[in-house]
């Protein structure tokens, strides 16, 4: 056959010819596609291109009908091989796109998952090998350095985002620079967190090994050894707290907490108390800055004081009530009833309630209040705050306006009131007293 046709093969296959037939010159003549055609199986699946002696090759799109799965690129004897994009599935949220050797991705390509995650670098027999970047979307993580059978793998930096606050403009970040082996950090590295303190020495399996230098952006180097280390997300238990001093608006007080604990170990209890305070500092500016604006007008400066309205909605949103203590109860170890609370006194607040919360399940131990806070931190206040609940404070127009009338309302709920002869003498009022104040 020669020239333009359509050829129906037994079984139902069927192919058409955009250019010509094959024409073989010598002992024998074999009738076989050639030029650029349709080929179309039994079970709908296609491919439209270049065809040499019946096989793809050259450029073509191939499509399955069953996996929705389709490539469009170079072939070289039927198989994939040159550039050319891969598609995973019908909505070509996964694909491939780059380089191919014999159906393998080899070479240079950009791979997203289903995910949502991306790899743009080198391949090898379908693995990431070689230099590439990784991001992975979810984790809020990323990583630009080698890889070898699709692990980390030689030098490289990892870098985990941290998140803040809505409306924060600002970009946080810890970032371990130095060496991995089959995905876990080993061997020289140095670690840069958020909160200026960094770590650098040896790693083994992912932890601190051997001896390491340690230094701060506000102090001087400090010369230690560890074995084991933290997480990289939130965690520096593995750094000492000499002489890391918080700054001033983040001063704590906690004499009365540390007078419940021996005296020889109240200095050591305080720094590393400050030392916790120092590797959340970020996020805890961050929450301060957030709830203190809640119901607030726009500012030019953007400051605002936070108030007992907003401190509860912190505590509230982070279910510090659903421990065995009330709010009622934290409000009258925390502050004064209705005064404005600076960043300092919220910290104050927080090792307070982290004690409160917690030291019955920690039990005598060393660093029992930095630990009480820490998981505080990790459980109430980094997975839940900004994620306001309550229809209050879900409505900016609403809270503003009762932020309007907080203070004329503590003045009618105090004339009201009356003293009980609980505990501290508070000062509630009933159900009675308020349908009185609605008569009145």
């Amino acid at each position: 056959f020669q020239g333009p046709g359509v050829a129906y093969f037994e079984g139902g296959h069927v192919y058409e010819s955009c250019g010509e037939f094959l024409t073989k010159q010598g002992e024998f003549v074999c009738n076989m596609p050639k030029g650029r055609g349709t080929y179309t199986w039994l079970d709908g699946s296609s491919y439209e291109g270049e065809v040499h002696n019946g096989i793809r090759h050259g450029t073509g799109t191939y499509k399955c009908a069953k996996t929705s799965v389709s490539y469009t690129g170079q072939w070289d004897q039927g198989k994939r091989h040159g550039q050319g994009v891969l598609y995973y599935n019908q909505d070509k949220t996964s694909w491939y796109n780059g380089d191919w050797v014999k159906n393998s991705r080899e070479g240079w390509g950009m791979r997203r998952y289903p995910s949502g995650n991306i790899y743009c670098g080198e391949w090898k027999s379908n693995l990431r090998h070689g230099e590439g970047t990784m991001r992975w979307l979810n984790l809020d993580q990323h990583y630009v350095g080698m890889w070898e059978k699709g692990l980390q793998h030689g030098r490289g930096t990892h870098i985990w985002i941290l998140r803040q606050a809505t409306g924060s403009q600002s970009l946080m970040s810890n970032q371990y620079k130095g060496d991995f082996v089959q995905g876990q950090r080993h061997g020289q590295g140095t670690i840069y967190y958020a909160c200026g303190a960094t770590y650098e020495g040896e790693w083994s399996n992912n932890k601190s090994h051997g001896k390491v230098k340690q230094c701060y952006s506000f102090a001087s180097h400090i010369q230690c050894t560890h074995v084991d280390s933290g997480s990289t997300k939130h965690d520096l238990h593995f750094l000492h707290a000499e002489n890391l001093p918080l700054s001033s608006d983040m001063a704590l007080n906690i004499d009365w907490l540390l007078d419940m604990v021996p005296q020889k170990v109240r200095e050591p209890e305080r720094e590393q108390v400050e030392f916790e305070m120092l590797i959340h500092s970020t996020q805890l500016r961050s929450v301060y800055k957030f709830y203190s604006r809640l119901g607030r007008a726009h500012s030019p400066h953007g400051a605002f004081l936070l108030t007992r309205l907003q401190l509860w909605r912190l505590l509230k949103d982070c279910n510090v009530h659903h421990h065995d203590i009330t709010l009622i109860q934290i409000d009258r170890f925390i502050h004064s009833p209705f005064t404005p609370i600076l960043l300092r006194r919220l910290l104050s607040c927080l090792v307070a309630v982290a004690y409160h919360l917690y030291h019955r399940d920690m039990g005598p131990q060393k660093n029992l209040l930095a630990a009480c806070f820490s998981k505080l931190m990790t459980d109430n206040i980094l997975p839940n705050a900004t994620n306001v609940k309550g229809f209050l404070c879900r409505q900016p127009d609403c809270t503003e306006a009762a932020l309007n009338y907080l203070q004329k309302c503590w003045e009618i709920y105090q004339t009201y009131c009356r003293v009980n002869r609980a505990p501290k003498d508070d000062r509630t009022m009933t159900c009675r007293d308020l349908l009185w104040m609605f008569q009145v």
